[in-house]
Order: C-alpha cells, then structure tokens, then sequence
C-alpha cells in the first residue's frame, strides 16, 4: 500500500470536517473514497463509497465500486 503523502492525508481530513459538519453529505464520502483507492486502501474505498451510494441512491457509485474491486481485487 502506497504511503499516505501529505496532499492525499490533507484532501481526507478535509473531507472529514465537512462530513462532521453534515454527516450526509454523500459527495464528502465519495471524495475520500476514491483517495483511498489511489491509495490502494480496498477496505476504506468499499467503506466510504457503499456510505456515499446509501446517501445518494446512486446505482453508479455501487457500479463504479464494483468495477474498482474487480480491476484491483479489492477485498
């Protein structure tokens, strides 16, 4: 797994204070999301994206989630 480099840890904690300030702000969710499959970090890229599609009902998110997994055989 890639080290987590200043940019990337900054993009996350950003999105962290928006989601403390609105918890359903789905978009804060999707963001970290796909830092973290940059980072190659699978569990946190299932995590925060399945969070991201239950807020939104985007059917996308959840094909573009499975798509990920495959491609990088995320577990």
């Amino acid at each position: 797994m890639p080290a987590l480099k200043g940019e990337d840890k900054e993009v996350i904690n950003s999105f962290k204070k928006v989601i403390n300030i609105d918890p359903g702000y789905a978009e804060a969710y999707y963001r970290i999301g796909l830092v973290y499959g940059k980072l190659q970090e699978g569990e946190n890229v299932i995590t925060k994206i399945l969070i991201a599609e239950n807020f939104t009902g985007d059917r996308m998110i959840k094909k573009w989630l499975l798509m990920r997994v495959k491609k990088f055989g995320y577990s």
